[in-house]
């Protein structure tokens, strides 16, 4: 059925390597909150040494150190909200790559064809499986060699089943396949050999 899975594919090195990533956003985001404290205390100074310096309480070079601190500070978080930014998003495409270690069935029907084999390694893009729906009908058929070049996709040929004949366009034209579950060809056997008489 659809969502049914089919195949499971070895996770354990993904799982450490989500593990890893979590455990960096997590600390990304502590360095984050550490950075934002450190900008609101920065500004809270400035606030306080501006007033000072207007009553003349205080000199302009502090007034002009807590708006250097505060200017650093600010590039220091942002570069903190980077850091954090990266490591989540890091994290969000490793859980979707582990999210499809398991394959499921894209639709009904029946599994004809496995390609892989357990312990097989199976890149981007391998074929693992084909699920046939039993409701389109598609008909595998084997020719000789010489008469392969007769047919070209797109082309329809007359299919004799039980007494009816169905009508069927070429979709695929294929020098490796072979039906499932085709029968080795019957080989004839050898002529006897003449016999002489003496």
């Amino acid at each position: 059925r659809t969502g049914d899975p089919l195949v499971a594919l070895d996770d354990s090195q993904l799982r450490q390597r989500v593990e890893a990533a979590r455990h960096a956003e997590e600390a990304a985001h502590a360095k984050t909150l550490s950075q934002g404290a450190l900008v609101a205390n920065t500004r809270r100074r400035l606030a306080i040494e501006q007033r000072l310096y207007a009553r003349g309480a205080q000199a302009r070079e502090a007034v002009t150190s807590a708006r250097f601190e505060l200017s650093s500070s600010g590039a220091a978080a942002a570069a903190a909200r980077a850091e954090y930014q990266a490591a989540s998003s890091s994290r969000v495409e490793l859980e979707q790559q582990l999210a499809k270690a398991i394959l499921v069935a894209p639709m009904d029907g029946v599994v004809t064809v496995i390609k892989v084999k357990e312990g097989e390694i199976a890149r981007s893009g391998t074929k693992i499986a084909r699920v046939f729906d039993p409701q389109d009908l598609r008909v595998q058929f084997e020719l000789p060699r010489q008469l392969r070049g007769e047919l070209a996709v797109g082309s329809t040929v007359e299919v004799l089943v039980d007494g009816a004949v169905l009508h069927a366009p070429v979709v695929e034209i294929s020098a490796d396949l072979e039906p499932p579950g085709a029968l080795a060809p019957r080989r004839r056997p050898a002529p006897p050999l003449p016999r002489h008489r003496r």
